[in-house]
C-alpha cells in the first residue's frame, strides 16, 4: 500500500510562476498555493481533464464547484519542503520528483540525490521528469521504466548498515539530534501527570495510533476519549481540522526534532473558531529510538483577541495621528493664507488712506479756488456797476 505520495512537480511551478516577484511575494505565491491544495475546492473548467467517474467517485459538489472527499483528503498532506536544507522524509513508498532536478546544477544534483534515496524506503520507487537523466549512472536507484524515467531504490554495497543520506551530506545537516526529556508514554506516574494537565496532550505511537489522550484534549478537540484512543491519527478529522498540524507532525517524524505553532486556527462543531497554540516533540524509548509524539495544545484565543484588540488600537491611534497631522497641516495652510490676507487689507488701507489724502488735497485746492472765484466776480459785479453809471452819464450827456 502506498503510504506517503510526495508531487514535486507543483512547487517547481509555484517558483516559476514566481520570477520576477520580490522575495515576500514569492512566498505568498507557494503560500496560496499550498491554501489551494489543502482546500480542495476546484471549479468545474479546472477538472476538464479528469475523468467523469473519477469527478463523481472523488468529489462532492458544492454549489458551482466541486471539492475532494474528506476521506481522500484525509490521507493527503500538503506542506513547504526545501530538498536541499530541511530534513529529509522517510518510509516512502512512490516519490514523485519531476522536473526540479533539471533546474538544479550538478553539485546540487549530487547533494540532493543521497536525500532521494534516505526518503524512499527499499525496493520503493521514485519517478522524474522525461527530460531527467541524472539517475542513469546512480548506484542508489536502478531503472524500472527508464523511458518514463521511474526507478526502484538499491542500497549499494558500500552503504550497508550506514544510514543513507546522512553520512553522505554532512554539510546539509542543521545540527546534532537531541531526544526530548521525557518518560515512556506507558509510564503510570507520567499519565497521571498528564490527565491532571490543563493543556490538551494527545501522544501518538510509532505506528500512527493514538495511545494518550487527556480530559483536556477531549474538550479542546471535541474528541471523546473512547473516540481517540487506539484510532489512527490520520482517521481523526482534528489532524486536517488544525491546518498544518499532520505536516508538522511528519517533519518531527523525520527530524526528530520538537517544532512548535504559535497560532493556528481551530475550527469548532458550532461554528466559532478558537486560536490555539501547538508544540510538537518526540518521544524516545532507553534506547533512544523514536517511541512515539507528543501533541500540546493550549487555547490562546483570548490572548490572540487581545493582541487584534491591541493592534486595533494602535490602527485607530495611528489613524487618528495622522488626521491630527493632516488636521494641523490644513490650519497651518489656513492660518497662512489669513495672514497674506491680513497683509492684503493691510495694503489696501494703505493706499485707501493715500487716496484720501490726495482728495483732501484736491478740496482744498477746489475751495482756494473756489474763494478765487468769488473775488473775481466781486470785481466784476463791481466793474459792471461802474460800466453801468458811466454809460447811464452818457446817456444823460448825449
Amino acid at each position: 500500500m502506498v503510504r506517503r505520495l510526495l508531487v514535486g512537480r507543483g512547487a517547481v511551478h509555484a517558483r516559476h510562476a514566481g520570477r520576477g516577484l520580490s522575495q515576500r511575494s514569492r512566498e505568498r505565491v507557494r503560500h496560496d498555493a499550498l491554501g489551494t491544495a489543502r482546500a480542495g475546492l476546484y471549479r468545474l473548467q479546472a477538472l476538464t481533464d479528469v475523468p467523469r467517474e473519477f469527478v463523481d467517485k472523488y468529489f462532492l459538489r458544492e454549489g458551482q464547484t466541486y471539492r475532494v472527499r474528506r476521506e481522500l483528503r484525509k490521507w493527503c498532506i500538503f506542506g513547504r519542503h526545501d530538498l536541499t536544507q530541511d530534513s529529509p522524509l522517510s518510509h516512502i513508498d512512490l516519490l514523485v520528483c519531476r522536473n526540479v532536478l533539471i533546474y538544479f546544477d550538478g553539485q546540487l544534483q549530487e547533494r540532493v540525490l543521497p536525500r532521494l534515496q534516505y526518503a524512499v524506503r527499499e525496493r520503493g520507487y521514485l519517478f522524474l521528469g522525461k527530460s531527467e537523466s541524472a539517475l542513469a549512472r546512480s548506484r542508489r536507484f536502478v531503472p524500472v521504466d527508464f523511458k518514463w524515467r521511474i526507478f526502484q531504490r538499491v542500497t549499494p554495497p558500500e552503504l550497508t548498515g550506514k544510514p543513507v543520506g546522512v553520512a553522505d551530506e554532512a554539510p546539509l545537516r542543521t545540527g546534532p539530534r537531541r531526544p526530548a526529556r521525557t518518560e515512556s508514554p506507558a509510564t503510570p506516574r507520567v499519565q497521571g501527570m498528564i490527565e491532571t494537565l490543563q493543556s490538551a496532550v494527545m501522544v501518538i505511537g510509532p505506528t500512527d495510533t493514538i495511545v494518550t489522550w487527556n480530559p483536556a484534549a477531549e474538550q479542546l478537540f471535541e474528541i471523546p476519549t473512547d473516540g481517540a484512543l487506539g484510532k489512527k491519527f490520520r482517521d481523526l478529522d482534528i489532524s486536517y481540522r488544525m491546518e498544518g498540524l499532520r505536516s508538522r507532525v511528519e517533519e518531527v517524524k523525520a527530524s526528530l526534532a520538537r517544532t512548535r505553532i504559535a497560532t493556528v486556527s481551530l475550527p469548532r462543531r458550532s461554528g466559532d473558531v478558537l486560536h490555539v497554540s501547538v508544540s510538537i516533540a518526540p518521544l524516545f524509548d532507553d534506547q533512544r529510538r523514536l517511541a512515539g509524539i507528543m501533541v500540546t495544545a493550549d487555547d490562546v484565543s483570548e490572548q490572540a483577541r487581545l493582541r487584534e484588540e491591541v493592534n486595533r488600537i494602535s490602527e485607530q491611534s495611528a489613524t487618528a495621528n495622522e488626521e491630527l497631522q493632516s488636521t494641523n497641516e490644513e490650519l497651518e495652510t489656513t492660518n497662512e493664507e489669513l495672514q497674506s490676507t491680513n497683509e492684503e487689507l493691510e495694503t489696501t488701507n494703505e493706499e485707501l488712506q493715500s487716496t484720501n489724502e490726495e482728495l483732501e488735497t484736491t478740496v482744498e485746492e477746489l475751495q482756494s479756488i473756489n474763494a478765487e472765484l468769488a473775488t473775481l466776480n466781486a470785481e466784476l459785479e463791481k466793474r459792471t456797476a461802474e460800466l453801468n453809471r458811466l454809460d447811464q452819464l452818457h446817456q444823460s450827456v448825449v
